[in-house]
């Protein structure tokens, strides 16, 4: 079941009703054009668009501003929440305040929206590139559907998306009865507990379960499902390249072969020089090309000529390129080589790239954006300590990413101690444990890349990534850490020593 669907918008909307309702909203802001954040009292979230679709992250942390800070509908900071209100069987729902603003949130697939209503009209919208969404009034938002049941629509699929195009596919299951619809539409509208399903990747409702976590789950989700789009995205890029670049030097492998074949083969220069010398008399000027005695095989021969040279100067042009020949045999041998070597590399990064499992398989193609063109422009520098994989932190934002989108609960983390630095994530292995040395050269990293690099030697904490957790009202980057210890390392870069 996908995430933008009538019944998952409506359990986020109840749920986030229990969190938010009678609270004030204290900040809402964005540090990037594809995130806004609320903070209430006592409760915060974000909204995420990755390529227009709109994820929500409900884990409550604290987000700092950072140097793209923008302050985002101001019209309603400091004014309470009374309600969330669902949207019936829409992809949508809004927070009432009480100064008579509604905030509506749009969840239609890639034109996904936050909106704000005064009465009927949108007076403010995050994403304002969505230019129809000015033009919104309020019933485009809320339709007030009221489903029927109508048994055909439960003859095919077909006929259940044209009758029922807001409800998921999964909703038509077992529906025999009009009984069984109602208790089915029942059971969807009062659903509280989401499981997430890996493969693919989607979300269920356990109709059973009274369990509440649809916030949580919906978290999650978004973390698990941008992990994966980011590394399925970054693959298919690569494979496009990869199969692109293969494709253009294959031809020009073609074309060198080719050019290096027919010069082999091809009638000495400095003979057709000669053959030119020895008809200068029937050779006017002014011609692309004549046809002549061969004086080497006493038949006739066409020679192609520069018609803006006499005969004599076509002569010496030939007996030039006569002498260019060796060099220019070297150079197609050389392309020709070098063309070969670049094909069975590609064919290797190809292979590479279309058979990657995970971001890590990846790890060696993905660099940063450059005048030249790089792939993604991840949020860490890459290291391999003893074969494990170890990421270190660019900035501050970069650190929470790195802890949000690359990291797992069990990896280890690593920072120096009480000294502003990069957050270290070191990618442990299944059922093997870190080895002391990569738990050393991967704290030297830590130590390096923070404010302690000049000293002998520095302090690094360390521990499991679950026990990591942002400092609520603190910049980016902050957090609060829990069973940590200590390692005293020199700061380095391990082999650079």
């Amino acid at each position: 079941m996908h995430h933008h669907n009538c019944f998952i918008i409506g359990s986020i909307a109840r749920s986030l009703n229990d969190q938010v309702s009678n609270q004030f909203l204290v900040k809402c802001f964005s540090n990037s054009v594809d995130e806004i954040y609320f903070e209430f009292n006592h409760f915060a979230f974000r909204c995420n668009f990755y390529k227009g679709e709109l994820f929500f992250n409900f884990d409550n942390d604290i987000v700092g501003e950072n140097r793209l800070f923008k302050p985002q509908f101001k019209e309603l900071v400091n004014y309470k929440a009374i309600g969330v209100v669902p949207h019936p069987y829409e992809r949508s729902f809004h927070i009432e305040f009480d100064n008579g603003l509604r905030l509506a949130f749009k969840c239609f697939g890639r034109k996904a929206n936050v909106l704000l209503f005064e009465k009927d009209t949108v007076i403010n919208q995050f994403r304002k590139n969505i230019e129809t969404d000015q033009d919104l009034i309020w019933t485009d938002m809320v339709r007030a559907i009221k489903p029927i049941y109508e048994e055909k629509a439960f003859l095919s699929l077909q006929n259940f998306n044209e009758i029922y195009p807001y409800f998921p596919a999964e909703f038509s299951g077992a529906i025999k009865t009009e009984a069984d619809f109602k208790n089915t539409l029942l059971a969807y509208n009062s659903a509280t507990d989401i499981k997430i399903n890996e493969v693919p990747l989607s979300l269920s409702f356990d109709l059973k379960s009274q369990e509440n976590n649809v916030l949580n789950a919906i978290t999650n989700y978004t973390s698990v499902y941008l992990k994966t789009k980011i590394f399925s995205t970054t693959k298919a890029e690569l494979v496009l390249k990869f199969s692109t670049q293969l494709k253009e030097k294959e031809n020009y492998l073609k074309a060198n072969r080719s050019a290096l074949e027919k010069l082999k083969v091809a009638r000495k220069d400095d003979e057709i020089g000669n053959i030119i010398l020895a008809n200068l008399h029937a050779i006017p000027e002014g011609v692309k090309k004549i046809i002549v005695n061969d004086v080497y095989y006493n038949q006739p021969i066409e020679i192609k000529l520069d018609d803006k040279l006499n005969a004599l100067k076509n002569a010496d042009a030939y007996f030039k390129k006569d002498k260019a020949k060796p060099y220019i045999l070297k150079q197609l041998e050389l392309k020709v080589e070098q063309a070969t070597k670049a094909i069975d590399n590609l064919v290797k990064q190809l292979s590479l790239a279309e058979n990657a499992q995970q971001m890590r398989d990846l790890k060696s193609f993905v660099k940063h954006k450059t005048n030249e063109g790089g792939i993604v422009n991840l949020p860490y520098k890459p290291f391999t300590i003893e074969g494990y994989e170890v990421l270190v932190g660019k900035h501050a934002e970069s650190n929470e990413k790195l802890l949000n989108y690359f990291s797992d609960k069990d990896d280890l983390w690593l920072h120096a101690k009480d000294v502003g630095g990069s957050h270290v994530i070191v990618k442990v292995k299944k059922n093997s444990p870190l080895p002391d040395s990569v738990l050393e050269k991967a704290a030297s990293l830590a130590a390096y890349f923070s404010k302690s690099r000049q000293q002998d030697l520095a302090t690094v904490a360390y521990t499991q990534r679950k026990f990591v957790r942002k400092i609520k009202g603190a910049e980016k980057g902050k957090v609060t850490v829990s069973q940590e210890k200590t390692i005293l390392v020199k700061p380095e870069i391990p082999g650079q020593s």
